[in-house]
Formats: structure tokens, sequence, C-alpha cells
């Protein structure tokens, strides 16, 4: 694994919910998409359908110290060609959400993008939590509701696909997050990149399905006193899980420089998540 900083170009959140009456139609599902079958049964709490792919980075240890606000977890158990000496994991998920639902209220699809920060000592106790760090979002509202109840500093941004969460580009995928001011009619635009990824499928990974599952399944927490934890399901019959590799670049605010990461390593599938309303539980409620 080889990061390399270039000189700075600058400086899971709620959605609008609208009753289910009110959508016409939800959108047809995209290859690898799958739909919301966690909501009955669990009605009051966020639910949802999203294919994600999860990459690691490895970032400077002293820049995870400033994300994180709490000391870090020393030894992570990934493996060192992944994560190496002084280098901390930070988790970049993005996808396509579908049928997000909770208490009869629907938003039909949503762009997303999240950065956490695993492995954080929240408590003191050798505890392994998350700190959720920033979300870029593709509709206007929810991240305005995201940053007033769950505190994870949602923003709005342009993603590329706009509708899916990748795409095919010769023989790879890929998938970009900007922010900026796009025009589509007359152009240009102005657009700034906060996140790039060109990879493609691989036989294998060093680190495993299930170190990838426990870390995003770690509890986490914000800007708040409390903390949450999302159940994500990957054993769902559509999941159909497969490992990436390729190259990603990151640019502030995602990391502190731009940075282009070679030979990421990834989890991609189709999965569903179970996320508790409200502005959360006592941080000590998660204490193994």
């Amino acid at each position: 694994m080889k990061a390399i900083k270039i000189s700075s170009l600058g400086s899971l959140a709620c959605g609008l919910m609208v009753p289910l009456s009110m959508v016409v139609s939800a959108a047809p599902l995209n290859e690898r998409q799958a739909p919301n079958t966690v909501y009955p049964g669990n009605e009051s709490q966020m639910t949802a359908s999203q294919n994600v792919t999860f990459w690691v980075l490895p970032i400077d240890k002293a820049e995870a110290q400033k994300m994180a606000g709490y000391p870090l977890i020393q030894d992570t158990g990934l493996p060192k060609d992944v994560i190496p000496e002084g280098k901390h994991p930070l988790v970049f998920a993005a996808g396509y959400m579908y049928d997000i639902r909770q208490l009869g209220l629907r938003v039909d699809r949503l762009m997303a993008a999240t950065t956490y920060l695993p492995f954080v000592d929240r408590l003191g106790n050798g505890t392994p939590f998350q700190k959720s760090v920033r979300s870029y979002l593709d509709q206007i509202i929810p991240p305005l509701v995201a940053t007033l109840t769950q505190f994870d500093d949602a923003e709005v941004a342009k993603f590329d696909p706009s509708d899916a969460a990748y795409k095919a580009v010769g023989d790879s995928l890929a998938y970009t997050v900007s922010q900026g001011i796009d025009n589509p009619v007359d152009g240009p635009g102005v657009l700034f990149p906060r996140f790039q990824a060109a990879y493609q499928r691989a036989g294998g990974s060093s680190i495993t399905a299930q170190q990838y599952m426990d870390m995003v399944n770690q509890p986490y927490f914000a800007y708040l006193p409390t903390c949450k934890q999302t159940t994500w399901l990957f054993n769902e019959s559509f999941a159909d899980p497969f490992f990436v590799q390729g190259q990603v670049q990151t640019y502030s605010p995602v990391t502190e420089e731009t940075t282009i990461f070679d030979d990421v390593q990834g989890y991609s599938a189709t999965t569903e998540w179970i996320s508790p309303a409200g502005l959360g539980s006592d941080c000590s409620t998660f204490s193994k």
C-alpha cells in the first residue's frame, strides 16, 4: 500500500421523509440493488437497502488522532500490508441507498458517502468505536436534517454516477464525489473533487470479509455526547459481496491534504441496515 500526499487544493444520515402515499413509484432497482426487507418489525428505526463499497485507507496516526478527539486503539488487528506502522485506518463508505423508511415515512433513493474513523477508544476501556467524521449526500434537505439530528457534518455533493453505486470505465469501476457548481446547460461549472476511486474486482483481500463487517458494525459517535450503533446486514441472498482493489484519491476536507492511495483494498456488497431513531444512548451502553 502506497500513499502519496499532494499539496492541498483547498482548505448516516437522516433523510427528508415523505409519507408513503406521496411517493408515486419507487425508482427501478439498479443492478445489484435490492429491496428494503428489514422495515417490517423495525418500523420505529431507520432502515434501508444500500449498494455500498467500503474502502480502507491508511492515514497518518497524527491526522487520525485529530479526527478522533479520543485515544486511538493501537492494535487494530488489521494486516500490516494494509495499515503499516504509524498509520490508522480511515473507512470511506459510498454508494446508492434505496427505500429509506421510518414510521411510515420514506425517501425513495439517496446517494451517500460517509467517512468513518474506526478503532477509537471512546470509553477508555478498549471497546472499539468509530467516529462518524463527514457525510456527503446528493439532496439539499437531508444534509440539513442530518446536521441537526445526527451532527455528523453532512454536506450536499454531486455524485458520478448520480443514480448508481458505481459505473464502468473500461475494465474498471469508478466513483466520484465532488462539490461546487455544476452547469450542465451551457457550462462549464466549477466542481472540486472530494473523493475519487478507480478499481476492479479482486480475487481476495488481506482484510477478511468478517473484519470488514466487524469494523463497520462498531458503535459510532459524532459530535454529540451520545453514541449509536447501526447494524449492517451482509447475509441476505442478494448481497453478492466481492473484494475490490484500486486507486483512491482523497481531497481536503476528507483528508488534510490531497492524497493518492495506490492498491487500496475494499469490500462491496448490497446490504441492508437498521439504525436507531433519536439522538443515541449513553456510550457506556456499548461497553464490552
